[in-house]
């Protein structure tokens, strides 16, 4: 009897340690099932976030290019003289999930083809009317890298003789595929709110040698000599959330 009773304990013993290495395994089992419901989950957030990053992004885009055609349909009306002339600009103007900011600038063709550095002198007149009046001087230096090889640069200066350089303004160099020359030359300075009534800047480009040609312009608030043979810019900056889309594009009246 004694002996029998002992095997019983052992079988007892031994389903008890089974029942306890099940458990232990189902509760592993689902600490790894569960570990990876986060990550999924935490990926899937991810994803989920930059999906509506990217939609806002686009948004902003189409409602930047919308600000873009509206002012040039506003601009191109007639009369000249109340159309044409036009920069007052729109200030957070609903379009859609969004809004738009358009600026209207003067546009100006410095194409050229010096040795030397030409300082391109203008000048602007400060309005203070106006949803958005202009502000901003945005200059955009080009050229063919497969006839200009130099390694072209620009700089603004606060007055017309290129005497007095500007250096608090942003400035985007876009560099070849290997980095190493660069290909365009962009610069944007926002004119102070304070700034008087007729202000003067210049730009001058730098390193050109042996005559070849580059293209400038240059976009600011309108010139005391603004007429309707001048061309437009406008700089169209959509806002959808967080996102923020900008479009420039320069045209004259047909």
């Amino acid at each position: 009897m004694d002996g029998r009773k002992g095997m019983t304990g052992a079988r007892r013993l031994k389903a008890g340690n089974a029942s306890g290495a099940s458990v232990i395994a189902v509760i592993f089992i689902l600490a790894v099932i569960t570990f990876f419901g986060v990550v999924f989950s935490s990926f899937l957030s991810t994803g989920v976030e930059e999906s509506v990053s990217e939609a806002g992004s686009e948004r902003a885009l189409y409602i930047a290019e919308a600000g873009v055609e509206t002012a040039i349909g506003r601009l191109k009306m007639t009369p000249v003289s109340t159309n044409w002339l036009w920069n007052d600009g729109y200030l957070n103007k609903a379009v859609g999930m969004g809004t738009v900011t358009v600026e209207v600038l003067q546009h100006e063709d410095r194409s050229g083809s010096l040795v030397g550095p030409r300082c391109e002198s203008f000048t602007s007149s400060i309005e203070a009317a106006g949803a958005f009046p202009a502000r901003t001087v945005y200059a955009a230096l080009t050229w063919d890298p497969t006839v200009n090889l130099n390694n072209l640069d620009m700089n603004l200066y606060g007055d017309g003789t290129c005497a007095a350089q500007i250096t608090g303004l942003s400035k985007t160099i876009i560099y070849d595929p290997a980095g190493a020359s660069r290909r365009a030359v962009f610069l944007r300075y926002r004119i102070p709110d304070a700034a008087p009534a007729v202000v003067t800047y210049s730009a001058k480009v730098l390193n050109n040698t042996a005559g070849t040609a580059y293209k400038l312009g240059i976009s600011h608030p309108d010139d005391t000599a603004f007429n309707s043979s001048s061309k437009r810019a406008v700089i169209s900056t959509g806002h959808v959330n967080d996102a923020n889309r900008e479009v420039f594009a320069a045209f004259g009246r047909p």
